[in-house]
Parts: C-alpha cells; structure tokens; sequence
C-alpha cells in the first residue's frame, strides 16, 4: 500500500479498524478470486460493484491459487 495513502487512512480511522478492513478485502479477493476494493468509510465492495474512488484496490495473486494446483 502506498505510504501516502496509508497514512490518510490512519489519520481518519483507528488502526485496527483499519487493519480489519485489509484483510477482509484480502480474504474476499481470495475466496471469490476477482478484485476486491476499500472504500473511503471502510467498506469492502467489489471491483465491479463499485461506484466511488477506492482508497485501495487489493487483487486476487491467481499464481498463488492453491485450488488448481
């Protein structure tokens, strides 16, 4: 995640929130394996689903699907 980015985020939201809200979107990009996005308020929505600028956009790594292998 970009330094920047990060610490806006910080600065609005208590960490742990913050650090939920990550591997949330980490876990769903995962299970459902597409694009996953953190939205200004926390929120975890997908990529396609989304209507608004994300603060991070976290993509399923299909090199790492352990499923297919």
């Amino acid at each position: 995640m970009d330094p920047t980015i990060k610490n806006m985020i910080l600065d609005r939201h208590d960490s742990d929130d913050v650090c939920i809200a990550i591997r949330a979107a980490m876990k769903m990009a995962e299970i459902f394996r597409e694009p996953f996005v953190i939205l200004q308020d926390l929120r975890v929505v997908r990529l396609r689903e989304c209507n608004e600028p994300p603060l991070e956009i976290i993509r399923h790594d299909e090199s790492n699907d352990w499923r297919f292998q």
